[in-house]
């Protein structure tokens, strides 16, 4: 069994963050059994729906989401392993998420209530683009006032559009959607203090910048440049950003371009965590979270490195100064 584990996390490395007990549990069951009951570890779901055929149709997002687009693997679930198929699921995810985003940016004017071609994250990804080719569009004219008037305008009517009647899943996107309209109405109006004219100057590259070449999203942080993954996120729930958290942006930026950790010290519960998830969500990562303490061995530190490196994702290691000296050197 531990050769078949070895192997499993070897295919798909997100393995590697789930404790062997449980993955032996999920191998050793029935494989439509052994997804369900991991599927909301590796991903950020609650589970997958199934056709009549037994096959993966779709998923339930942690939200109100769910998408019935097919996956890749439309055959029946015991022709695969558990390993091979949580791969191919995870393709499928960013595919399905990836076709969504690419839909919604289609068109290219901004809507107070726009039609959602598939998941929700696809919107706040299209408001996202939608405002920093706006921004971009004005600099070099000196058009910086026109557009704060502008963003004025579109946070009034989404304002006013939060305030009849709507489901709530379209609620909690309209509600992500104002929280970024007023994040960009306060970098525009720091843009016109700082006499901000040209896009190469650090008072615009500062911020986290959306852009799409027509098959690609590019996000641009300082003087970094990364691809969006796709990742599904689960919920467009956002948190307030402030101005500490563009700085921290910032930080996260120049760290990941120098190919180094970045370490935050802070009180408990001031945000540490959550505003590094937040960071990966803008950028379509995967992150987990470990709660680190002095039982965390060389052999878990080792797992989670790999599913770091050959998972492509980004992991927050909560209080790493409990880490026992021995274990963390």
């Amino acid at each position: 069994m531990d050769q078949s584990i070895q192997k499993a996390r070897e295919t798909f490395p997100r393995l590697y963050t789930v404790c062997d007990k449980d993955l032996k549990a999920a191998m050793a069951a029935p494989i439509k059994d052994g997804i369900d009951s991991i599927a909301s570890s590796v991903f950020n779901i609650d589970r997958f729906s199934y056709n009549d055929q037994g096959s993966i149709s779709g998923f339930f997002g942690k939200g109100a989401d769910k998408s019935d687009t097919p996956f890749l693997f439309d055959g029946p679930l015991e022709l695969m392993d558990l390993a091979m198929t949580l791969q191919m699921a995870s393709m499928s995810m960013h595919g399905v998420v990836k076709k969504d985003i690419h839909a919604q940016l289609a068109d290219k004017e901004w809507h107070v209530a726009p039609k959602i071609a598939g998941i929700a994250e696809a919107v706040i990804v299209a408001d996202e683009v939608f405002y920093c080719r706006m921004i971009e569009d004005c600099l070099p004219k000196g058009g910086l006032y026109t557009a704060l008037n502008d963003m004025n305008e579109m946070l009034k009517k989404l304002i006013e559009h939060a305030k009849t009647e709507l489901n709530p899943c379209v609620r909690q996107i309209h509600s992500a959607r104002i929280n970024i309209a007023v994040v960009w109405k306060r970098a525009i109006a720091r843009l016109i203090r700082m006499h901000c004219v040209n896009k190469d100057e650090l008072s615009w590259k500062s911020y986290s910048r959306f852009y799409f070449d027509g098959s690609e999203i590019l996000v641009k942080v300082g003087e970094l440049s990364l691809p969006h993954m796709y990742e599904y996120q689960g919920t467009v729930e956002l948190l307030t950003v402030t101005q500490l958290t563009e700085q921290l942006n910032l930080a996260y930026s120049e760290a990941l371009k120098a190919k180094k950790a970045h370490a935050s010290l802070g009180p408990a519960v001031s945000g540490k965590t959550e505003t590094v998830k937040d960071f990966g969500k803008k950028l379509g990562r995967w992150v987990i979270v470990v709660n680190c303490s002095d039982e965390l061995t060389r052999e878990n530190f080792s797992d989670i490195v790999k599913a770091m490196t050959a998972g492509r994702t980004w992991c927050v290691f909560d209080e790493f100064n409990r880490v026992s000296t021995e274990v963390s050197t």
